[in-house]
């Protein structure tokens, strides 16, 4: 007998289904029927564990609806957001519609650490959580984990490199890839050259060691031909370094109602912990747009609002790739009911700003 999941992924019965769209939204499934947003239980929860736009096929069973087969929406009709500064694409899940096929990782748990796992034809392919992309002229298994900088530190600061993207740890289980692109979120603008600012780390059981980069593009370094391991782009010293930067906020269960603000480069490891830890406590994200222009790195950063009885702490923060959790400013909403605005600036400029409404901070 198939499994539901089998089931759903066979051509001959989701041409007789009624495909449906709708966003994930604070760990739960919507979508709009008759002009009516309603809520749909999802037949795997772990597909609910990020916000994003998604389409399903609708299933009915005796406790009501129930949403199986979900995968995240192409969004090729959007027009892209680019960064201000270099130009590159600043959605990491958005993929190059001509050459890249979108592809989303089933989600297990392995060692208490969420794993990432695929199996891909022949293709052009690019994960939507990660943004690792990967060519293969063959069927390809492999899964991946996101692991910590931290051990490596020191070892780095001897070969004056840092870390520019997240450390992957892939495992192939059966095929292999004819190139391997790792994502960064160094910013590029005013580079000459690319590809001689990046390094690859590649840790295996012989220990650590660093790749040349032959090849580079605003949002990856590209590996041809690779024994998997442990990876992870490295930057090196010596020039300066701006950072694509996400900007993510939660709303917590505290009262009176407080907003979590982190600033963090694009690195999905990093947001993958801020998740956790924030999903943990009760908090919900509220999606925002992120800065359209490059953050230097270890650059110092100033919230303000015009919420006049709202305090923010502390003062300003740095942006940096630190391990566990990183800073990120306390919004105390006191006495306040109303729309108001959040802008994110240093010394010189305001370099991002949105608008929370009321019914998106009051629990």
């Amino acid at each position: 007998m198939m499994s539901k999941d089998k089931i759903f992924r066979d051509l001959r019965l989701q041409e007789n289904l009624l495909k449906f769209h709708g966003v994930v939204k604070k760990y739960s499934l919507f979508t709009t029927i008759g002009g009516m947003e309603i809520k749909v239980k999802a037949h795997k929860r772990d597909s609910l564990w990020f916000p994003r736009e998604v389409s399903f096929y609708l299933g009915f069973t005796i406790r009501g609806l129930l949403a199986f087969g979900i995968q995240t929406k192409p969004s090729e009709n959007r027009p892209p957001k680019r960064c201000a500064s270099c130009g590159s694409d600043m959605a990491e899940s958005k993929t190059d519609s001509c050459k890249w096929t979108a592809a989303t990782p089933k989600r297990t748990t392995l060692n208490h650490a969420p794993t990432y796992s695929f199996q891909s034809e022949a293709g052009q392919f690019q994960c939507s959580v990660s943004g690792l992309r990967w060519v293969c002229k063959k069927k390809v298994s492999f899964m991946y984990q996101f692991r910590s900088w931290e051990e490596h530190k020191q070892k780095l600061d001897l070969v004056h490199c840092s870390p520019g993207g997240p450390l992957l740890d892939i495992r192939v289980t059966d095929g292999e890839f004819d190139e391997v692109h790792l994502p960064h979120w160094i910013c590029i603008d005013g580079f000459s050259t690319v590809s001689d600012k990046f390094a690859v780390l590649h840790n295996d059981t012989f220990g650590n060691f660093l790749e040349q980069v032959s090849d580079a593009t605003s949002r990856h370094v590209k590996l041809f031909h690779p024994n998997f391991s442990t990876h992870g782009v490295l930057r090196r010293a010596g020039f300066p370094v701006k950072a694509h930067c996400n900007v993510l906020i939660y709303q917590t269960k505290k009262a009176p109602p407080t907003l979590h603000v982190y600033l963090i480069p694009c690195d999905p490891a990093l947001q993958q912990e801020v998740e956790q830890m924030e999903r943990t406590s009760g908090s919900c994200i509220i999606q925002k747009p992120n800065p359209q222009k490059s953050l230097k790195i270890l650059g110092s950063f100033i919230l303000r609002t015009d919420a006049k009885t709202a305090d923010i702490s502390p003062a300003e923060i740095k942006l940096g790739h630190e391990r566990g959790i990183p800073c990120f400013f306390m919004v105390l909403l006191k006495k306040t009911n109303r729309d108001f605005t959040l802008t994110l600036g240093d010394k010189e400029e305001d370099l991002w700003s949105c608008t929370i409404s009321r019914d998106e901070y009051q629990n």
